[in-house]
Protein backbone atom coordinates (compact mmCIF):
# COMPACT_ATOMS: atom_id res chain seq x y z
CA UNK A 1 0.00 0.00 0.00
CA UNK A 2 2.77 2.25 0.91
CA UNK A 3 4.35 1.87 -2.50
CA UNK A 4 1.04 2.40 -4.17
CA UNK A 5 0.52 5.96 -2.14
CA UNK A 6 4.58 6.79 -3.21
CA UNK A 7 4.02 5.63 -7.03
CA UNK A 8 0.62 7.80 -6.97
CA UNK A 9 2.55 10.48 -5.49
CA UNK A 10 5.35 10.83 -7.88
CA UNK A 11 2.78 10.16 -10.74
CA UNK A 12 1.25 13.19 -9.45
CA UNK A 13 4.34 15.11 -9.45
CA UNK A 14 5.20 14.24 -12.69
CA UNK A 15 1.88 15.12 -14.30
CA UNK A 16 1.65 18.62 -12.52
CA UNK A 17 5.36 19.00 -13.36
CA UNK A 18 5.39 18.32 -17.03
CA UNK A 19 1.94 20.18 -17.54
CA UNK A 20 3.30 23.25 -16.23
CA UNK A 21 6.54 23.47 -17.50
CA UNK A 22 6.77 24.14 -21.19
CA UNK A 23 6.13 27.70 -19.69
CA UNK A 24 9.25 27.96 -18.09
CA UNK A 25 11.18 29.21 -21.15
CA UNK A 26 10.02 32.88 -19.87
CA UNK A 27 10.00 32.31 -15.89
CA UNK A 28 10.23 33.81 -13.18
CA UNK A 29 12.37 32.41 -9.66
CA UNK A 30 10.87 31.11 -6.45
CA UNK A 31 12.25 30.41 -3.37
CA UNK A 32 13.21 26.50 -2.73
CA UNK A 33 13.06 24.41 0.32
CA UNK A 34 14.47 21.16 0.77
CA UNK A 35 12.40 18.28 0.77
CA UNK A 36 12.79 16.94 3.91
CA UNK A 37 11.23 19.79 5.23
CA UNK A 38 8.96 20.47 2.75
CA UNK A 39 7.20 17.34 3.49
CA UNK A 40 6.35 18.02 7.29
CA UNK A 41 2.40 17.60 7.83
CA UNK A 42 1.84 16.70 5.18
CA UNK A 43 -0.63 13.47 4.87
CA UNK A 44 -2.91 10.98 2.56
CA UNK A 45 -6.79 11.00 3.65
CA UNK A 46 -6.20 7.91 5.65
CA UNK A 47 -3.88 9.76 7.55
CA UNK A 48 -0.63 7.98 6.27
CA UNK A 49 2.26 10.72 6.69
CA UNK A 50 3.57 11.54 3.29
CA UNK A 51 7.30 10.43 3.25
CA UNK A 52 10.11 11.55 0.28
CA UNK A 53 10.98 8.79 -2.10
CA UNK A 54 14.64 8.08 -1.39
CA UNK A 55 15.20 5.69 -4.62
CA UNK A 56 14.10 8.97 -6.46
CA UNK A 57 16.97 12.15 -7.34
CA UNK A 58 15.61 14.98 -7.61
CA UNK A 59 16.88 18.05 -9.33
CA UNK A 60 15.22 20.83 -7.68
CA UNK A 61 13.84 21.40 -4.35
CA UNK A 62 10.29 22.38 -3.52
CA UNK A 63 8.61 26.05 -3.82
CA UNK A 64 6.05 27.19 -1.42
CA UNK A 65 3.39 29.72 -2.58
CA UNK A 66 1.60 31.28 0.26
CA UNK A 67 -0.61 32.78 -2.56
CA UNK A 68 -2.51 29.70 -2.79
CA UNK A 69 -6.08 30.30 -2.18
CA UNK A 70 -7.29 27.99 0.78
CA UNK A 71 -8.61 24.25 -0.09
CA UNK A 72 -10.63 21.80 1.57
CA UNK A 73 -8.38 19.86 4.14
CA UNK A 74 -9.60 16.80 2.76
CA UNK A 75 -7.38 17.43 -0.33
CA UNK A 76 -4.37 15.32 0.28
CA UNK A 77 -1.32 18.15 -0.74
CA UNK A 78 -2.32 21.56 -0.43
CA UNK A 79 0.26 24.42 -1.88
CA UNK A 80 2.77 22.24 -2.76
CA UNK A 81 4.47 21.51 -6.65
CA UNK A 82 7.87 20.43 -7.05
CA UNK A 83 9.42 21.07 -10.18
CA UNK A 84 12.61 19.77 -12.14
CA UNK A 85 15.16 22.28 -12.81
CA UNK A 86 15.46 22.01 -16.45
CA UNK A 87 17.72 24.55 -19.12
CA UNK A 88 15.30 27.22 -19.66
CA UNK A 89 15.99 30.51 -22.18
CA UNK A 90 15.17 33.89 -24.20
CA UNK A 91 17.00 33.51 -27.41
CA UNK A 92 16.99 35.62 -30.77
CA UNK A 93 17.57 34.00 -34.06
CA UNK A 94 19.62 31.10 -32.31
CA UNK A 95 21.26 33.70 -30.08
CA UNK A 96 21.65 33.10 -26.14
CA UNK A 97 22.60 36.13 -25.63
CA UNK A 98 24.56 34.12 -22.43
CA UNK A 99 28.21 35.09 -23.93
CA UNK A 100 27.73 38.47 -24.94
CA UNK A 101 24.76 41.85 -25.28
CA UNK A 102 23.24 40.76 -28.65
CA UNK A 103 23.63 43.31 -31.48
CA UNK A 104 20.64 44.37 -33.73
CA UNK A 105 19.78 47.68 -36.21
CA UNK A 106 16.75 49.14 -37.22
CA UNK A 107 15.97 47.22 -40.37
CA UNK A 108 15.67 43.73 -38.98
CA UNK A 109 12.63 42.07 -38.06
CA UNK A 110 13.52 40.06 -34.65
CA UNK A 111 12.37 36.40 -33.66
CA UNK A 112 12.42 36.05 -30.13
CA UNK A 113 12.09 32.20 -28.57
CA UNK A 114 11.49 30.86 -25.18
CA UNK A 115 13.55 26.98 -25.22
CA UNK A 116 13.09 24.76 -22.72
CA UNK A 117 14.78 21.37 -22.04
CA UNK A 118 12.48 18.26 -21.34
CA UNK A 119 14.87 15.48 -21.56
CA UNK A 120 14.91 15.00 -17.72
CA UNK A 121 10.97 14.96 -17.83
CA UNK A 122 10.41 12.52 -20.20
CA UNK A 123 13.11 10.17 -18.15
CA UNK A 124 11.49 10.58 -15.37
CA UNK A 125 7.92 9.80 -16.43
CA UNK A 126 9.82 6.38 -18.07
CA UNK A 127 10.76 5.44 -14.64
CA UNK A 128 7.22 6.29 -13.76
CA UNK A 129 5.66 4.10 -16.75
CA UNK A 130 8.15 1.34 -15.04
CA UNK A 131 6.64 1.52 -11.22
CA UNK A 132 3.10 1.68 -12.52
CA UNK A 133 3.78 -1.28 -14.78
CA UNK A 134 5.26 -3.21 -11.64
CA UNK A 135 2.74 -1.69 -8.89
CA UNK A 136 -0.21 -2.15 -10.85
CA UNK A 137 -0.32 -4.46 -13.68
CA UNK A 138 -3.88 -4.91 -13.82
CA UNK A 139 -5.17 -1.27 -12.71
CA UNK A 140 -4.51 1.36 -14.53
CA UNK A 141 -4.56 4.69 -13.12
CA UNK A 142 -7.22 7.09 -14.48
CA UNK A 143 -7.49 10.73 -13.42
CA UNK A 144 -10.37 13.17 -13.49
CA UNK A 145 -11.49 16.56 -13.77
CA UNK A 146 -8.03 17.68 -14.83
CA UNK A 147 -7.91 21.57 -15.53
CA UNK A 148 -4.65 22.89 -16.34
CA UNK A 149 -3.52 26.10 -17.54
CA UNK A 150 -0.29 28.40 -17.76
CA UNK A 151 0.55 31.80 -19.34
CA UNK A 152 3.83 32.90 -20.72
CA UNK A 153 4.31 36.76 -20.84
CA UNK A 154 7.36 38.48 -22.78
CA UNK A 155 7.67 42.16 -22.05
CA UNK A 156 9.58 44.52 -24.50
CA UNK A 157 10.95 47.44 -23.51
CA UNK A 158 8.66 50.32 -24.22
CA UNK A 159 8.84 52.35 -27.72
CA UNK A 160 12.59 50.45 -28.08
CA UNK A 161 10.87 47.45 -29.28
CA UNK A 162 7.45 46.58 -31.52
CA UNK A 163 5.27 43.80 -31.49
CA UNK A 164 4.16 42.80 -34.72
CA UNK A 165 0.40 44.43 -35.49
CA UNK A 166 -1.24 41.04 -35.34
CA UNK A 167 -0.17 38.25 -32.91
CA UNK A 168 -1.51 34.51 -34.79
CA UNK A 169 -1.18 31.19 -34.05
CA UNK A 170 1.25 29.52 -36.32
CA UNK A 171 1.93 32.51 -37.75
CA UNK A 172 3.27 35.57 -35.52
CA UNK A 173 3.04 33.54 -32.66
CA UNK A 174 4.60 29.56 -32.98
CA UNK A 175 4.27 26.82 -30.07
CA UNK A 176 6.73 24.09 -31.40
CA UNK A 177 7.47 20.60 -29.79
CA UNK A 178 4.59 19.57 -28.30
CA UNK A 179 1.27 20.51 -29.88
CA UNK A 180 -0.29 17.48 -29.32
CA UNK A 181 -0.52 17.73 -25.30
CA UNK A 182 -1.03 21.32 -25.22
CA UNK A 183 -2.34 23.91 -26.93
CA UNK A 184 -2.43 27.77 -27.30
CA UNK A 185 -5.77 28.81 -25.83
CA UNK A 186 -5.17 32.99 -25.96
CA UNK A 187 -3.09 35.24 -27.32
CA UNK A 188 -3.47 38.90 -25.74
CA UNK A 189 -1.44 42.20 -25.94
CA UNK A 190 -0.79 44.17 -23.38
CA UNK A 191 0.50 47.04 -24.09
CA UNK A 192 4.53 46.31 -24.47
CA UNK A 193 3.61 42.69 -22.96
CA UNK A 194 2.30 39.53 -24.66
CA UNK A 195 0.58 36.73 -22.53
CA UNK A 196 0.32 33.23 -24.38
CA UNK A 197 -1.97 31.29 -22.49
CA UNK A 198 -1.68 26.95 -23.15
CA UNK A 199 -4.11 24.22 -21.86
CA UNK A 200 -3.90 20.63 -21.91
CA UNK A 201 -5.28 18.79 -25.09
CA UNK A 202 -7.93 17.05 -24.63
CA UNK A 203 -8.63 13.25 -24.00
CA UNK A 204 -5.35 12.33 -22.06
CA UNK A 205 -7.30 10.77 -18.61
CA UNK A 206 -4.87 8.02 -18.12
CA UNK A 207 -1.83 7.32 -17.15
CA UNK A 208 -1.34 5.40 -20.25
CA UNK A 209 -2.21 7.99 -22.77
CA UNK A 210 -0.02 10.45 -20.30
CA UNK A 211 3.42 8.73 -20.84
CA UNK A 212 2.96 7.76 -24.44
CA UNK A 213 2.13 11.76 -24.96
CA UNK A 214 5.07 12.95 -23.09
CA UNK A 215 7.53 10.65 -24.29
CA UNK A 216 6.74 11.88 -28.31
CA UNK A 217 7.73 15.57 -27.44
CA UNK A 218 10.83 16.68 -28.71
CA UNK A 219 13.70 17.05 -26.51
CA UNK A 220 13.03 20.83 -26.98
CA UNK A 221 10.02 23.30 -26.64
CA UNK A 222 9.71 26.10 -28.35
CA UNK A 223 7.72 28.81 -28.36
CA UNK A 224 8.54 32.14 -30.77
CA UNK A 225 7.24 35.65 -31.46
CA UNK A 226 7.79 36.60 -34.79
CA UNK A 227 8.61 39.94 -36.64
CA UNK A 228 9.59 42.36 -33.66
CA UNK A 229 10.79 45.70 -34.82
CA UNK A 230 12.88 48.74 -33.53
CA UNK A 231 10.92 51.41 -32.67
CA UNK A 232 12.16 55.07 -33.33
CA UNK A 233 12.79 55.65 -29.51
CA UNK A 234 15.74 53.41 -29.44
CA UNK A 235 19.23 55.38 -28.43
CA UNK A 236 22.35 53.40 -30.18
CA UNK A 237 24.34 51.73 -27.89
CA UNK A 238 22.73 51.42 -25.22
CA UNK A 239 21.51 48.02 -23.27
CA UNK A 240 17.61 47.09 -23.89
CA UNK A 241 16.23 44.26 -21.88
CA UNK A 242 13.53 41.92 -22.71
CA UNK A 243 12.16 39.99 -20.14
CA UNK A 244 9.55 37.00 -19.08
CA UNK A 245 7.81 34.99 -16.67
CA UNK A 246 5.66 32.03 -16.49
CA UNK A 247 2.89 31.05 -14.02
CA UNK A 248 -0.31 28.53 -14.12
CA UNK A 249 -2.01 25.88 -12.05
CA UNK A 250 -3.45 22.08 -12.21
CA UNK A 251 -5.97 20.43 -10.06
CA UNK A 252 -7.16 17.37 -10.80
CA UNK A 253 -8.16 13.80 -8.99
CA UNK A 254 -6.70 10.05 -8.72
CA UNK A 255 -9.38 7.94 -9.18
CA UNK A 256 -11.49 5.99 -8.36
CA UNK A 257 -10.08 4.27 -5.43
CA UNK A 258 -8.57 7.02 -3.64
CA UNK A 259 -10.17 10.39 -5.07
CA UNK A 260 -6.74 11.95 -4.21
CA UNK A 261 -7.09 15.81 -5.52
CA UNK A 262 -4.30 18.98 -5.81
CA UNK A 263 -4.27 22.09 -6.58
CA UNK A 264 -1.18 24.11 -7.23
CA UNK A 265 0.39 26.86 -8.23
CA UNK A 266 3.85 28.09 -9.83
CA UNK A 267 6.49 30.10 -10.73
CA UNK A 268 9.32 28.53 -12.13
CA UNK A 269 13.01 29.81 -12.48
CA UNK A 270 16.03 29.83 -15.16
CA UNK A 271 19.02 27.82 -14.68
CA UNK A 272 22.53 29.35 -14.54
CA UNK A 273 22.92 27.97 -18.26
CA UNK A 274 20.66 30.45 -19.12
CA UNK A 275 21.75 33.56 -17.60
CA UNK A 276 21.50 36.25 -19.57
CA UNK A 277 25.14 38.11 -20.21
CA UNK A 278 23.51 41.09 -18.22
CA UNK A 279 22.21 39.48 -15.06
CA UNK A 280 18.64 40.17 -13.71
CA UNK A 281 17.56 38.84 -10.59
CA UNK A 282 13.67 38.99 -11.12
CA UNK A 283 13.25 37.41 -14.62
CA UNK A 284 14.42 35.41 -17.25
CA UNK A 285 16.08 38.17 -19.47
CA UNK A 286 17.50 39.01 -22.62
CA UNK A 287 20.10 42.15 -23.39
CA UNK A 288 20.41 43.42 -26.90
CA UNK A 289 21.88 47.18 -27.64
CA UNK A 290 21.20 48.49 -31.30
CA UNK A 291 23.48 49.81 -33.66
CA UNK A 292 23.13 52.58 -35.71
CA UNK A 293 22.97 51.35 -39.34
CA UNK A 294 24.01 54.18 -42.48
CA UNK A 295 22.56 53.71 -46.02
CA UNK A 296 24.14 55.67 -49.18
CA UNK A 297 22.26 57.52 -51.69
CA UNK A 298 24.45 58.11 -55.20
CA UNK A 299 23.60 61.09 -57.08
CA UNK A 300 23.98 60.67 -60.81
CA UNK A 301 23.97 63.61 -63.31
CA UNK A 302 24.57 62.82 -67.41
CA UNK A 303 25.54 59.47 -65.90
CA UNK A 304 28.19 60.26 -63.92
CA UNK A 305 28.14 59.83 -60.30
CA UNK A 306 28.13 63.11 -58.91
CA UNK A 307 27.94 62.63 -54.94
CA UNK A 308 27.75 60.10 -52.59
CA UNK A 309 25.95 60.69 -49.33
CA UNK A 310 25.76 58.83 -46.02
CA UNK A 311 22.10 58.72 -44.54
CA UNK A 312 20.87 57.31 -41.29
CA UNK A 313 18.07 54.17 -41.61
CA UNK A 314 15.05 55.43 -41.23
CA UNK A 315 15.50 59.34 -41.12
CA UNK A 316 16.40 61.72 -44.48
CA UNK A 317 19.22 63.54 -45.63
CA UNK A 318 17.75 66.72 -43.82
CA UNK A 319 17.27 65.06 -40.57
CA UNK A 320 19.41 62.41 -39.31
CA UNK A 321 21.83 62.20 -36.89
CA UNK A 322 24.66 62.41 -39.36
CA UNK A 323 26.06 66.59 -39.05
CA UNK A 324 28.38 65.73 -41.92
CA UNK A 325 26.35 64.29 -44.52
CA UNK A 326 23.89 66.96 -46.71
CA UNK A 327 22.22 67.40 -50.16
CA UNK A 328 24.45 67.71 -52.88
CA UNK A 329 24.48 71.49 -54.89
CA UNK A 330 22.07 71.43 -57.79
CA UNK A 331 23.92 70.67 -60.82
CA UNK A 332 24.17 72.47 -64.15
CA UNK A 333 24.14 71.30 -68.18
CA UNK A 334 24.62 73.80 -70.76
CA UNK A 335 21.48 74.33 -72.18
CA UNK A 336 19.17 72.92 -69.90
CA UNK A 337 17.27 73.93 -66.54
CA UNK A 338 17.77 71.73 -63.12
CA UNK A 339 14.62 69.92 -62.05
CA UNK A 340 15.55 67.75 -59.35
CA UNK A 341 16.32 64.30 -58.37
CA UNK A 342 14.22 61.30 -59.31
CA UNK A 343 14.60 57.69 -58.82
CA UNK A 344 14.35 57.11 -62.32
CA UNK A 345 16.57 58.13 -65.02
CA UNK A 346 13.45 59.39 -67.32
CA UNK A 347 12.09 61.10 -64.63
CA UNK A 348 9.21 58.55 -64.31
CA UNK A 349 9.87 57.64 -60.60
CA UNK A 350 9.53 59.31 -56.92
CA UNK A 351 10.65 62.75 -56.83
CA UNK A 352 13.89 62.87 -54.47
CA UNK A 353 14.54 65.42 -51.93
CA UNK A 354 16.12 66.36 -48.69
CA UNK A 355 13.52 65.19 -46.89
CA UNK A 356 12.26 61.81 -48.19
CA UNK A 357 13.17 58.94 -45.95
CA UNK A 358 15.57 56.72 -46.94
CA UNK A 359 15.50 52.22 -45.82
CA UNK A 360 17.82 50.99 -48.45
CA UNK A 361 21.22 51.84 -50.90
CA UNK A 362 19.28 53.82 -53.61
CA UNK A 363 20.46 56.07 -56.58
CA UNK A 364 18.71 59.27 -57.70
CA UNK A 365 18.77 60.65 -61.36
CA UNK A 366 19.40 64.67 -62.40
CA UNK A 367 16.31 65.62 -64.48
CA UNK A 368 16.96 68.18 -66.82
CA UNK A 369 14.33 70.26 -68.90
CA UNK A 370 16.13 71.75 -72.51
CA UNK A 371 16.15 75.43 -72.71
CA UNK A 372 13.50 76.98 -74.95
CA UNK A 373 14.62 79.15 -77.96
CA UNK A 374 11.86 82.12 -79.31
CA UNK A 375 12.13 83.97 -82.43
CA UNK A 376 12.35 87.91 -81.91
CA UNK A 377 11.93 90.21 -85.35
CA UNK A 378 13.79 93.51 -85.11
CA UNK A 379 13.28 96.10 -87.94
CA UNK A 380 16.87 96.77 -89.75
CA UNK A 381 18.32 97.91 -93.61
CA UNK A 382 16.05 95.77 -96.00
CA UNK A 383 15.56 92.87 -93.23
CA UNK A 384 15.09 91.30 -89.73
CA UNK A 385 17.47 89.57 -87.52
CA UNK A 386 17.28 86.01 -85.70
CA UNK A 387 17.88 86.74 -81.73
CA UNK A 388 17.66 84.21 -79.06
CA UNK A 389 16.05 85.32 -75.86
CA UNK A 390 16.08 82.98 -72.04
CA UNK A 391 13.11 81.87 -71.06
CA UNK A 392 12.04 83.45 -67.63
CA UNK A 393 12.41 81.11 -64.99
CA UNK A 394 9.43 79.14 -63.47
CA UNK A 395 9.88 80.72 -60.01
CA UNK A 396 10.04 84.67 -61.40
CA UNK A 397 6.70 85.37 -61.83
CA UNK A 398 5.83 86.54 -65.54
CA UNK A 399 4.00 90.10 -66.48
CA UNK A 400 0.01 89.32 -66.87
CA UNK A 401 -0.66 89.58 -70.98
CA UNK A 402 -3.20 91.58 -71.55
CA UNK A 403 -7.25 91.18 -72.38
CA UNK A 404 -8.39 90.66 -75.77
CA UNK A 405 -9.15 93.56 -77.68
CA UNK A 406 -7.13 95.87 -75.30
CA UNK A 407 -3.98 96.10 -78.14
CA UNK A 408 -6.26 97.39 -80.83
CA UNK A 409 -8.27 99.63 -79.08
CA UNK A 410 -4.94 101.71 -78.43
CA UNK A 411 -3.88 101.60 -81.81
CA UNK A 412 -7.10 103.33 -82.77
CA UNK A 413 -7.05 105.80 -80.23
CA UNK A 414 -3.60 106.54 -81.38
CA UNK A 415 -4.44 107.26 -84.85
CA UNK A 416 -7.46 108.82 -84.12
CA UNK A 417 -5.15 111.59 -82.37
CA UNK A 418 -2.28 112.24 -84.85
CA UNK A 419 -5.13 112.24 -87.68
CA UNK A 420 -6.97 115.10 -86.29
CA UNK A 421 -4.08 116.56 -85.87
CA UNK A 422 -2.79 116.24 -89.13
CA UNK A 423 -6.25 117.87 -89.85
CA UNK A 424 -5.69 120.97 -87.23
CA UNK A 425 -2.50 121.60 -88.87
CA UNK A 426 -3.73 121.44 -92.92
CA UNK A 427 -6.17 124.19 -91.68
CA UNK A 428 -3.92 126.38 -89.98
CA UNK A 429 -1.79 126.75 -93.30
CA UNK A 430 -4.84 126.84 -95.87
CA UNK A 431 -5.68 130.12 -94.05
CA UNK A 432 -2.15 130.97 -94.14
CA UNK A 433 -2.16 131.17 -98.24
CA UNK A 434 -5.33 133.14 -98.47
CA UNK A 435 -4.86 137.17 -98.78
CA UNK A 436 -6.11 139.11 -96.70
Amino acid sequence: MRKKRRFLYMFFCLCFMFTMMPGTAFAKEADFVPPETAFKNMYYKDGTPVTWPKDVKWTAGIPWMDEIPEIEKADPFPRMAIPFEVTGDIEIMGDTGHDKVYETTKDKKLDVTGTLDVRSIKEAIDYLKFAEDYYERNKPVDLGETQSSFITTLTLPEGILEFPDELVEGSTVVFSGAKDVFKVSKIQKVGNSVRVTFTLAEGIDTFEKLHEKITSVDDTLKITIKGISVGNEAKYDTNYTIAGNTGGYMYARIIPEYNAAMYMVYYTRQTPDGKDFVENEEDITFTLKVKQLNKKVTFISEEKEYAVVDVEYGSSIDKDVMQDQSMPKDPTREGYVFKGWNTKADGSGTAFTGETVVTEDLSVYAIYEKKSDEKIVTPGNGGSENKTQKKAPDHVARPKAPKTGDGNSSVLLVTLMLAAAGSFVGVRRQRNKIPS
